[in-house]
């Protein structure tokens, strides 16, 4: 990443002036425990000028638990219109103060607080609902899963690697996705295996139907240093799609058996789609995360680089 690029947190003019004091707890909003919380950054048109790539612009957002110090830490991704994001679900009832954190390098390391605001997250009660927060493995059964609240999962899943295409390209679905949800809950599935991206099938006996390539990709250039914010952004909506259903999405980021020409391994476009995908999706309680299908094709070493991401901000 660019030295210039990393230097634009100083100049962003977000939410909240430089330095202002955490909102009072009567200003902030307020929401279920577990529930997504998304804090939009705009930066000044200055700003944007000194960036060559928005999608390269490292913004970090940290969140304190002002009762018990607990932190989290979740990257920021670009989602056009000169707007960031940054997600996260408050894993504790109380009070939480976010301020958007990072260094740059301007003649210089300079580290500034470029925005803050709060949260204040509802323990559960009868009125107010929220999810279950993070899926873990039961330490004392680990057999078996357990979410974070407390409640068991006993998973039924349904592999469906390409419901992320539903909606996207219309003409080129045969169903919709909120039938097609109809259709997996009637058979008593809570959990779908699904591709981030593939577009390939070798099955050239299948029907015709099931043999229509979406043209759309998560990418918006040759090099794979712009990415495609209408995929994203459909994707986003799939994701809600099946949380507001309780249903579990299993995402495999990379299919290796699919013919994708998938960015150079830990090259700065491979970085791009691995940390836009995790810091855009690791707030949704309902997610759970398959570093790849097919995952033998590529050498262990690699998986470690990707594995070393932030997957779980959100516990």
């Amino acid at each position: 990443m660019a030295a210039s690029e990393r230097g634009v947190l100083v100049l962003l003019l977000l939410s909240a002036p430089l330095g202002a004091a955490v909102p009072a707890a009567a200003t902030t909003p307020t929401l279920p425990l577990h529930a997504l919380h998304e804090v939009e950054l705009r930066p000044s048109s200055e700003a944007l000028l000194a960036v060559d790539n928005p999608f390269l612009v490292d913004l970090t957002l940290r969140a304190v638990h002002l009762e018990s110090a607990t932190s989290l830490t979740i990257g920021a991704f670009y989602d056009g219109n000169s707007t960031y994001r940054a997600r996260f679900a408050c894993s504790l009832p109380g009070r939480w103060a976010w301020s958007v954190v990072g260094d740059g390098a301007a003649g210089g390391i300079v580290s500034s607080a470029a925005a803050q605001g709060a949260v204040t997250c509802l323990a559960p009660s009868a009125r107010n609902s929220s999810g279950h927060g993070g899926l873990h493995v039961d330490a004392a059964h680990p057999h078996h899963f357990v979410w974070a609240d407390g409640t068991r999962h006993f998973p039924m899943s349904y592999e469906c690697d390409w419901i992320w295409a539903l909606g996207l390209e219309p003409d080129t679905t045969p169903t919709s996705l909120e039938s097609f949800l109809d259709s997996i809950q009637s058979g008593g599935f809570n959990q779908i295996v699904m591709n981030f991206y593939a577009n390939h099938s070798g099955w050239d006996k299948a029907p015709k139907e099931f043999l229509l390539n979406t043209k759309k990709t998560p990418w918006a250039s040759a090099d794979q240093m712009t990415l495609n914010l209408e995929f994203f952004q459909h994707y986003d909506t799939v994701l809600a799609a099946l949380q507001s259903r309780g249903i579990v999405a299993h995402i495999m980021i990379m299919v290796e058996n699919k013919a994708v020409a998938w960015p150079t391994e830990q090259s700065p476009a491979d970085d791009l789609y691995w940390s836009t995908i995790i810091n855009r999706y690791q707030a949704f309680d309902n997610v759970v995360w398959d570093v790849s299908k097919e995952a033998h094709n590529l050498a262990a070493s690699y998986w470690a680089t990707r594995c070393a991401f932030n997957f779980h901000a959100f516990l």
